[in-house]
């Protein structure tokens, strides 16, 4: 009997150990290839998510770990899948390329804060952080996301090499009319919560920032992130006091910083008039504007090959 008890018991042991033995196997798995894509010459194509002090942030990392980093900035509304046809472009061997999506948007949090510049400028050293971005780093950052991009350059300007600006907002000196209505929350929540139940009126809200493809891939996912309650509030408290308007005094203050800038815009944008583009080179006497010839408004979306040739240009100018 005590014999049978002890064969029991060793092939009990035996099995136990080899459970054991699979589970650290199992387990080392996700952690080696984590370990993999945040080596130094590693090539990456993988995303993140970063807990801040304003709740998570979405992050994706691609490229080369020891190549030139560039980091994409993306507007209102969009995600930083609008950056897709860009960093498909790039060669993987020659950049390093790190997307996030803004708090409030994509698959970032959405925290009961007031988003006025101040959340977002820390939500980016806290990218900033986690990337280790320990050398000059090339900014390219569409719309509202330009003005972050600005306030980051003048803030920090040893740490940029250059910045590449998409239709940069920031230059009209009032709202439109319908955005003066979605920054009253009481009118906004259900304009808002009406324009998210019909694809149509978001398709054609939505025309001159995406292409038909792309507002099949994207336009679900805004609708899906409007209709919560959460999301309408970040919109509308973005769109009440964040700075988007009337803010040449801080592209004055990144050209004195004598860091070269690409400025990009759309000849047909309406979103962001090209208007704007002629007062922002009044701001930007040392930048190089580059006009897009039937360009809309998110140029990386609908003329993805002539900012692709313009981006590759400049970056090779800049070597």
């Amino acid at each position: 009997m005590v014999l049978i008890l002890m064969a029991y018991s060793m092939k009990y042991i035996h099995l136990r150990t080899c459970e054991f033995i699979i589970l650290i196997i199992a387990l080392s798995i996700p952690i080696a290839a984590a370990d993999t894509t945040r080596g130094d010459s590693a090539r990456v194509d993988v995303s993140y998510t970063l807990d801040g002090a304003n709740g998570s942030t979405h992050i994706h990392l691609g490229g080369t770990q020891d190549e030139m980093t560039i980091l994409f900035i993306h507007g209102l509304l969009f995600g930083l899948r609008t950056w897709d046809n860009i960093t498909e472009a790039l060669p993987t061997d020659e950049f390093r390329t790190i997307r996030y999506d803004l708090i409030g948007q994509g698959e970032s949090s959405n925290p009961d804060i007031r988003y006025d510049a101040v959340p977002f400028l820390h939500q980016l050293d806290e990218v900033w952080d986690f990337a280790k971005i320990d050398t000059s780093v090339v900014i390219i950052a569409g719309s509202m996301g330009a003005i972050i991009a600005a306030l980051k350059v003048c803030e920090s300007p040893d740490d940029v090499l250059a910045v590449i600006l998409v239709a940069p907002a920031g230059m009209q000196h009032e709202y439109p009319w319908r955005f003066r209505l979605l920054r009253t929350p009481i009118l906004a929540h259900p304009i808002i919560y009406l324009l998210s139940l019909s694809e149509s009126s978001l398709r054609n809200i939505c025309s001159d920032i995406l292409t038909p493809e792309q507002q099949d891939k994207l336009i679900p996912e805004l609708r899906q992130r409007l209709r919560k309650r959460a999301n309408r509030r970040a919109l509308i408290s973005t769109l009440h006091n964040f700075p988007l308007y009337d803010v040449g005094d801080v592209y004055k203050q990144l050209s004195e910083t004598q860091i070269p800038i690409l400025v990009l815009w759309g000849a047909e944008d309406r979103v962001v008039p090209y208007p704007g583009a002629q007062a922002i080179y009044e701001q930007l006497p040392n930048a190089q504007l580059e006009l897009i010839k039937d360009g809309h408004h998110a140029l990386q979306c609908n003329s993805p090959e002539i900012v692709n040739e313009k981006i590759k240009k400049f970056l090779r100018n800049l070597n």
